[in-house]
């Protein structure tokens, strides 16, 4: 579950219009599992193309779907019963594949109520009839719904909104959508966030930990200085979604008013940050906000995205957050 600020919203890099794109078979799924999942990730702020027309005339895919693909950095692809029974189906899973193999565009298989080894085999449902369409046809085909289908992918099961949940959390991380932009309404901050979205963006970076400080006095030395701080784990170590530390290491920052976290687990007590305008919290771990997280009313913005959070209460000192999503 993501709660985000109304204000709040995701960098992503200028070339690409979409984080992801969704191809699905409509008649399968598209008023039943295809709309839950597209508004869970609307609501985690990811930036979706959902193709709305349930009736298409023409024999080739048109020019804004081929665009939207190539124009995204992600696919979802839902391969539900009747996919392969489609021509548009199999155009949109060839030109996605197509893009994934020149190295920029993640690709996220979800079997859908199928055995991904009926896909592999062309079993069932997917088995590609030559009389239907073309030769050249048939063989591309095949090839591209074996390719999926020995994709690294996901398999419904268990609760739909868990599921849903996982399939998010799995985009999220994968496309690395960690980069912040601060509200309109939180004044004096965008230095601090442009800092530390350049840091972010360094994939030569070494350093798992990014630490902003002010101005120094007789009252603040050391760690009580720092202002603005950015920990992301997966700079650390790449497959592994959430690293621990312990939260007593940040118990002296009482400047602190940027606090980005990029999966990572506090173990601990959690401790006032008297200052903190706003906290971003990517990979959140727990379900619910501790109760030992203690904040000013200063916090104008929580973010949330891609973590495990069911149910959102604002912590203990804080009156308003603004509208949350």
């Amino acid at each position: 579950m993501a709660s985000t600020s109304s204000s709040m919203a995701f960098s992503r890099p200028n070339q690409t219009r979409f984080d992801v794109f969704l191809s699905f078979r409509g008649e399968d799924t598209r008023h039943s599992f295809t709309d839950h999942l597209y508004a869970a990730l609307k609501r985690a702020a990811i930036h979706t193309f959902r193709d709305n027309d349930e009736i298409r005339r023409g024999r080739d895919l048109e020019p804004e779907i081929v665009k939207a693909i190539e124009n995204s950095r992600a696919s979802i692809v839902i391969v539900s019963e009747n996919y392969a029974k489609s021509r548009w189906c199999l155009q949109e899973l060839s030109l996605i594949l197509e893009q994934n193999r020149k190295g920029n565009h993640f690709v996220l298989p979800v079997f859908y109520k199928v055995d991904p080894s009926d896909v592999r085999n062309q079993r069932q449902s997917f088995a590609i009839e030559g009389s239907k369409w073309t030769e050249v046809n048939v063989s591309k085909w095949k090839s591209a719904l074996r390719e999926v289908a020995n994709l690294s992918g996901m398999v419904a099961s268990g609760p739909e909104t868990h599921f849903i949940a996982n399939v998010v959390d799995t985009v999220h991380y994968e496309l690395d959508l960690k980069l912040i932009s601060t509200p309109t309404h939180l004044t004096g901050m965008e230095t601090r966030a442009e800092d530390i979205n350049s840091w972010l963006k360094d994939e030569h970076s070494n350093t798992n930990v990014l630490a902003i400080c002010g101005m120094g006095d007789e009252d603040y030395v050391g760690s009580e200085t720092i202002e603005g701080l950015a920990v992301d784990m997966r700079k650390l170590k790449k497959g592994t979604k959430a690293l621990a530390i312990n939260a007593d290491s940040l118990a002296k920052m009482h400047r602190l008013k940027l606090l980005q976290l990029n999966y990572v687990k506090l173990s601990g007590y959690y401790k006032n940050f008297p200052e903190l305008r706003w906290l971003c919290w990517h990979g959140f771990h727990l379900k619910t906000i501790p109760s030992s997280l203690l904040m000013s009313n200063f916090l104008v913005a929580i973010d949330m995205t891609g973590g495990n959070m069911e149910k959102f209460e604002p912590p203990l000192g804080v009156k308003n957050c603004g509208r949350l999503h």
